[in-house]
C-alpha cells in the first residue's frame, strides 16, 4: 500500500474512533487487515468488522485507535446478536472482548446478565463482581443485586445495591432507593415481619394472606401514617408497631368487639377484613393519630385523644353531628369522656362519645 493511502487510511481511522495515528512503522499486513475491518463496518457487518480489527490489535496492541474500532464495532456485533436473540453468540462476543481488552464495564456487564439468563449462577456472580469493581462499573452491581434477587436473597441484594446508590447518577437514585426498600419488605414479608422506616418499628403481618395482600399492608400502613400526620401536623417520629390481626386476637388485648383497632402500649393494632380497604385505611389512620398524639404527649384528657383521631382519620363533621342529633337526650357526661373509650362495650354509645 502507497503511503497516500495508508495516511487515508489511518485518518479516516482516527476521524471515526479517534487516539493517535499509527506512525511510520506500522506492523507487516496491518494496513490490509484494517481496510479490511473497515470495510465491513461500511457494511454494517459489525462481527466481521470486529473480527479484522481484533487481528489488528494483536499486531498494534497499544494503538488505542485500533483498540477503539475494536470496541466499537464489538459493540455493534453485540447489539446485533441480542437484535436477532442469538444468546450465544452475544456470550461468546463478551468473552472475545474481554480477551482483548481485558475488563470493561459494558462487556462484563452484559455477559454477566447473559450468564443470569441461563441460570448460571456462580460464573454470573464471579464477572459481575470483578466488573463491579471496575470505575464506572455500578451497573454490573444493579446485575449482581437481580442476580440475589433472583435466587430469593433479597436482603443481600438491598444490600448490593444500596452500597452502590452514590454511584449512579441523580436522576437513578430515587428509582433505585424504591427498588432496595421494596426487595427489604418482601424479605420481611417472608418472614411475615417488615421493618418500616416510616413507622420506626415493625409491621407484624398474618401469615395466612398471600405476598401481594401482605405487601398491600404494608404500603398502607405506611401512606396511612403520613396521611394522619398531615391531617394533625402532629410530627411523625418515634416507634410505632402495627399488627394486623383478627377480632379474636383484638379482643384478647383488650380491645371491645365493636373496635376495629386498638393503640395500646405503644402498638396500634388493627382487624384486618378483606374487601375493606377504605375501612381499613381510615381505622390505620385513626389509631395513628392516637399515636402520633402519645409520642407528642402522653396522658392527656380521652376526648382530646378522640378528637384528635378523628382529625387524622379525616372523619366528616357533618355526618358525626348527623348522627349524634338522632340520638335521643343526653348520652354522656362530660366527665366520662376524660378516660379513653376502648371500656365502652355499646358500639352506639362508643361512636356518640
Amino acid at each position: 500500500m502507497s503511503k497516500g493511502k495508508r495516511a487515508g487510511l489511518v485518518g479516516l481511522l482516527v476521524i471515526l474512533w479517534g487516539g493517535a495515528p499509527l506512525g511510520a512503522q506500522a506492523p507487516a499486513g496491518l494496513e490490509k487487515t484494517l481496510q479490511k475491518g473497515l470495510a465491513c463496518w461500511k457494511r454494517d457487518e459489525a462481527l466481521e468488522a470486529m473480527n479484522w480489527f481484533g487481528r489488528a490489535l494483536r499486531k498494534a496492541p497499544r494503538v488505542s485507535t485500533i483498540r477503539r474500532a475494536f470496541q466499537r464495532a464489538a459493540a455493534r456485533a453485540l447489539e446485533q446478536a441480542l437484535e436477532r436473540g442469538e444468546k450465544d453468540q452475544a456470550r461468546r462476543i463478551c468473552r472475545s472482548a474481554l480477551a482483548r481488552l481485558g475488563d470493561t464495564p459494558y462487556f462484563g456487564t452484559w455477559l454477566g446478565r447473559l450468564l443470569v439468563e441461563e441460570e448460571r449462577w456462580d460464573q454470573a456472580r464471579e464477572v459481575l463482581e470483578r466488573t463491579g469493581r471496575l470505575q464506572g462499573g455500578q451497573y454490573a452491581l444493579l446485575e449482581l443485586a437481580r442476580l440475589h434477587r433472583r435466587r430469593g436473597r433479597l436482603e443481600e441484594g438491598a444490600r448490593i445495591l444500596e452500597k452502590a446508590l452514590p454511584r449512579f447518577p441523580r436522576s437513578l437514585r430515587s428509582g433505585l432507593s424504591a427498588w432496595v426498600r421494596l426487595w427489604r419488605m418482601d424479605a420481611g414479608i417472608r418472614k411475615n415481619k417488615v421493618r418500616s422506616r416510616y413507622l420506626g418499628g415493625e409491621i407484624f403481618l398474618p401469615p395466612s394472606l398471600s405476598h401481594s395482600t401482605r405487601r398491600f399492608l404494608c404500603v398502607l400502613a405506611g401512606r396511612s401514617l403520613s396521611e394522619a400526620a398531615a391531617a394533625t401536623g402532629l410530627p411523625s417520629r418515634g416507634r410505632i408497631e402495627v399488627v394486623f390481626s383478627t377480632p379474636e386476637e383484638l379482643k384478647r388485648v383488650g380491645g371491645p368487639a365493636w373496635a376495629g383497632g386498638l393503640f395500646k402500649d405503644g402498638v396500634v393494632r388493627v382487624v384486618f377484613r378483606p374487601g375493606q380497604r377504605e375501612v381499613l385505611a381510615a381505622t390505620l389512620r385513626h389509631e395513628f393519630g392516637h399515636a402520633l398524639l402519645s409520642a407528642l404527649a402522653p396522658g392527656l384528657p380521652g376526648w382530646l385523644q378522640e378528637g384528635v383521631a378523628q382529625m387524622a382519620e379525616k372523619k366528616d363533621p357533618a355526618r358525626a353531628l348527623a348522627f349524634l342529633r338522632g340520638l335521643p337526650g343526653t348520652i354522656l357526661p362530660g366527665s366520662a369522656l376524660e378516660t379513653g373509650f376502648i371500656w365502652m362495650r355499646d358500639s352506639r354509645l362508643a361512636r356518640a362519645a
